[in-house]
């Protein structure tokens, strides 16, 4: 069963697909376009309603998302096109300053999320920076319980004992990839279930935007509008429901949802099994149904509103972002196997041979120079014995006899393996 829908068709419905459109069709990529929705979206939807599981379990909706794209390629922008509204709608609730202080929260330590969210319990953390990333998941023990909703328990000397019911944490996290490769350790949460990175939307833009005044894009007036009131609307009912006499809506599924989402259950547990490509990130892959479930909720209450059930569509929108985030996060997660000894050598003693070719334009070379070469470059003579013949097994040379003299001859393959574009290649890199 595929979903996945073409970059140049809006993957979201009705406004959510407009806001898409208006940024794409400038140039952006919609990878980053999407993912950046996704936490609006959550920001804004988290607090309206809730929605439950078949078996009648209820769970938040929304969902946090981290962007990783180069400088220059419209993240900001983007950014700015959405948070501008919420922070101006924010204004609006002057006579409220727990909500309209608390709703969206700076400073990104724990003891901060947690004074905000005594106060409002319902918060947001957008940044454009990715060391904020690496101080959540350092505080990730507490503030995954935010995130899913679970009552939170604090005490400090500082703050006293604080006790937060229902609380409602979403994150948006934009950071280029040079900064995200210096925290990959701490995205590779594959072996712990309680890692924030599982609970997140990833996304990592690779399009560079086809338009030289992306600084001069945004949305169309009308757009811009239409999501102004709902952002407006979606932020009243937020404070509404912040009462506990007014307690949020649950959202159910229909029929054909409850079955679409015992697929995504069964095919989770293909995507585990130890022959897939995915085994590697296990605990990610497990809470796909979890993340599909909240961000489908939290579509049909920015498209429609905060009430009925949740439609088969809005499961498969969620599903198709679903699937592209845990591509991009195996991607992050996935390790070269560590190269062995006899490997390393070879290497090493592949790249005599190619130099020894390049110097004399001759594609032989006899054992006991190369034996000489190799001692010379710090091999010795054992695994000068044992990498030798790796090369051989492997078919990147040929050994021979050539007027009673053992002769080493390069093939094609190795000079296409050992050096190409200008600079050396590593040899154990390659499938062989």
């Amino acid at each position: 069963m595929s979903y996945m829908i073409p970059h140049t068709q809006p993957l979201f419905p009705g406004l959510l697909g407009k806001f898409e459109q208006d940024l794409v069709a400038g140039g952006i990529d919609p990878v980053i376009v999407r993912g950046e929705l996704i936490g609006f979206v959550s920001m804004l939807t988290q607090g309206v309603a809730d929605i439950t599981w078949p078996n009648g379990q209820a769970a938040r909706i929304g969902s946090s998302s981290l962007v990783i794209a180069p400088s220059g390629y419209g993240k900001s922008i983007v950014f700015r096109q959405g948070m501008d509204p919420i922070e101006e709608a924010l204004r609006q609730h002057a006579d409220a300053p727990h909500f309209a202080e608390g709703f969206l929260t700076d400073d990104p330590t724990r003891e901060a999320i947690t004074q905000d969210m005594s106060q409002c319990p319902v918060s947001c953390v957008a940044a454009e920076e990715a060391g904020v990333l690496k101080r959540l998941i350092r505080e990730s023990a507490t503030l995954v319980k935010m995130m899913d909703g679970s009552t939170v328990r604090s005490a400090r000397v500082s703050s006293g004992r604080v006790t937060i019911k229902e609380p409602r944490l979403a994150v948006l996290i934009l950071a280029q990839p040079q900064v995200a490769s210096e925290q990959l350790d701490l995205l590779r949460a594959s072996q712990s279930s309680v890692g924030m990175p599982n609970r997140m939307y990833i996304a990592c833009g690779d399009r560079p935007p086809h338009s030289a005044a992306i600084r001069m894009l945004g949305l169309s007036p009308e757009v811009r509008r239409q999501y102004g009131e709902r952002t407006s609307a979606l932020l009243a009912a937020t404070r509404r429901h912040l009462d506990p006499d007014c307690p949020r809506p649950k959202l159910s599924l229909t029929l054909a949802g409850q079955e679409f989402l015992q697929y995504l259950t069964e095919d989770v547990r293909r995507m585990q099994h130890p022959s897939s490509q995915y085994s590697i990130i296990p605990q990610y892959v497990q809470r796909h149904p979890e993340r599909v479930l909240s961000l489908a909720g939290a579509l049909h209450a920015f498209v429609y509103e905060p009430e009925g059930e949740v439609d088969l569509e809005m499961l498969q929108i969620a599903d198709c972002s679903g699937r592209s985030s845990i591509d991009t996060f195996h991607a992050l997660s996935f390790q070269p196997p560590k190269p062995t000894q006899v490997q390393l050598d070879a290497q090493t003693i592949a790249h005599l041979i190619y130099d020894h070719r390049h110097a004399f334009h001759y594609n032989k070379i006899t054992t006991k120079v190369l034996r000489v070469l190799a001692k010379n470059a710090g091999i010795s003579t054992a695994q000068f014995g044992r990498a030798l013949p790796w090369l051989a097994k492997h078919g990147l040379i040929q050994i021979g006899l050539e007027r009673h003299t053992e002769t080493v001859n390069a093939s094609p393959l190795l000079q296409r393996a050992t050096y190409s574009g200008g600079e050396y290649m590593q040899l154990y890199s390659r499938p062989y």
